[in-house]
């Protein structure tokens, strides 16, 4: 996955969104989860949320 390579992520609004721009680029929901090593159902919940504020 090239697309987090470059990012620096240190934080839960870092990470939130990371996960929607690359579900935005066509990334599936278990490439990012496998890839930041955490659960489908957190990925999904911060794509639902929309929000990569929410701390989730």
């Amino acid at each position: 996955m090239n697309f987090f390579k470059s990012l620096e992520i240190s934080t839960k609004a870092d990470r939130n969104l990371a996960i929607l721009n690359a579900h935005q680029d066509g990334y599936s929901q278990a490439d990012i989860a496998t890839y930041l090593n955490v659960s489908t159902s957190l990925i999904s919940k911060i794509i639902k949320s929309g929000d990569s504020f929410t701390g989730v």
